[in-house]
């Protein structure tokens, strides 16, 4: 295969004055669901992704489809959303139900707590279906064909004196998720397909603080957990060997400008059974040109 390919990861339209707080999106884009997934890379606190969205979402889910949101007219944050998609993506796979294989909802509620203070919380559910989906290796792969619903709860709380962010400024954020798989699993190394009713969870927790203008330095630690699977299933990707993945974070980064940030990053990694390492990273980061302002 070739090393190296281009995507697009979203090309959509959306409607600007549909009126009543109501938008529809179509096309390709990130979903929704959850506090994170429809966050760039560019604007993350963090160089990675939580392992939660890693092993749910495939580090963030995009797929072809449409949206559906609505504000409500009122003194807080009210809002509600549905999505549909084709389903190629991880969790889903195969484009089942004629293309429209993934349905989505959320709710996200939100205000201000005196003048300093601002909070957002989410509950989001996914329901999507599988035909062959595709996991471990690309040559021989193990394969799942079934249904894939995720749970998710988010909670983001925001801190600025006198709700001015340039000097410093403080955020609490944690997202839950939690798993249900039921159908059939083929692995490469058996196969025939074995009746599969899998379920996981897993969660991360971090705080970032702007101690000084440009200078922020944050703390994260992630955790997944998995019911233990059958004995059939030893030595396929199903197979966690009663491991409990963990991963504690610590970053520094100095933004020259809201276009362009460099970022220290240090993981102390122990997702994978058995092994335990460090991880380091030194990372640059740039936007060009002008681009919307961030969501909350």
């Amino acid at each position: 295969t070739a090393e190296n390919e281009t995507q697009v990861e979203e090309a959509f339209f959306e409607t600007l004055d549909l009126g009543y707080g109501a938008t529809v999106k179509a096309g390709r884009f990130l979903s929704h669901v959850g506090y994170l997934n429809n966050v760039h890379a560019h604007a993350w606190d963090f160089v990675d992704q939580p392992l939660v969205y890693r092993a749910m979402l495939g580090n963030q889910y995009h797929d072809d489809g449409a949206q559906i949101r609505w504000i409500a007219p009122i003194d807080f944050l009210l809002e509600l959303g549905a999505e549909a998609f084709r389903g190629d993506q991880f969790p889903a796979g195969g484009a089942t139900k004629n293309g429209k294989g993934v349905n989505t909802a959320f709710i996200h509620l939100g205000g201000d707590a005196g003048v300093s203070n601002a909070w957002r919380v989410g509950l989001s559910r996914v329901d999507g279906k599988s035909q062959d989906r595709a996991t471990g290796d690309t040559m021989t792969p193990d394969l799942f064909t079934g249904t894939s619903k995720i749970t998710a709860v988010d909670f983001v709380w925001k801190w600025s004196p006198e709700g001015n962010s340039r000097q410093t400024n403080f955020k609490f954020q944690t997202e839950y998720f939690k798993r249900d798989e039921n159908g059939k699993f083929d692995p490469a190394s058996s196969g025939s397909p074995l009746d599969y009713n899998g379920a996981q969870q897993g969660y991360y927790v971090q705080t970032v603080y702007q101690f000084m203008p440009r200078w922020r330095a944050g703390m994260r630690y992630d955790k997944l957990e998995a019911k233990a699977v059958d004995a059939a299933l030893a030595g396929t990707t199903l197979d966690d060997r009663g491991h409990k993945p963990t991963r504690t974070s610590a970053m520094i980064d100095f933004s020259n400008s809201e276009f362009s940030r460099l970022r220290f990053q240090v993981n102390k990694n122990e997702s994978r059974a058995d092994v335990s390492d460090t991880q380091w990273y030194l990372q640059y980061s740039m936007s060009l040109g002008a681009h919307g302002a961030h969501a909350f």
